[in-house]
């Protein structure tokens, strides 16, 4: 509709120049412009739309249940839940908890999420052992 509007600007422009070659070009312009299809303007809906979505879990309570769950186990010091409930990280006390007690409790404590809990996607377990010695040079 832009581009028809145009062409009947400049035809009209072209024709008040009253010369010869101006009215061809005119002429040649009015003929291009009776080749275009005419459209009609869509009718506009006014009508007020609205989507409503709802959430199909709350992850919020899952969360705390994870970190709750994970601080039940014995040696546990700390226990973050990252990525709103993807990954969870536990701390556990080195003089507590061994290296190949951490992996199991790392095994134990996956188990006991995919039993008792149900979660969207997959939840990564992490069991982080640290151990430091520090000392004071004078």
């Amino acid at each position: 509709q832009q581009a028809i509007r145009h062409q009947e600007e400049v035809i009209a422009k072209l024709r008040s120049f009253n010369r010869e070659k101006s009215i061809r070009r005119a002429e040649s312009r009015e003929k291009m412009l009776s080749k275009m299809e005419v459209l009609e303007k869509p009718v506009e809906l006014n009508d007020a739309m609205s989507i409503t979505l709802e959430p199909s879990v709350t992850s919020g309570n899952d969360v705390l249940s994870v970190r709750d769950l994970a601080k039940s186990f014995d040696g546990v010091s700390q226990a973050y839940a990252m990525q709103s409930g993807r990954e969870i990280r536990v701390m556990v006390m080195p003089d507590k908890v061994s290296d190949s007690e951490s992996i199991l409790l790392a095994q134990q404590l996956k188990d006991k999420i995919e039993s008792e809990m149900t979660y969207p996607g997959q939840i990564k377990v992490s069991v982080i052992r640290e151990y430091r010695a520090i000392e004071t040079a004078k």
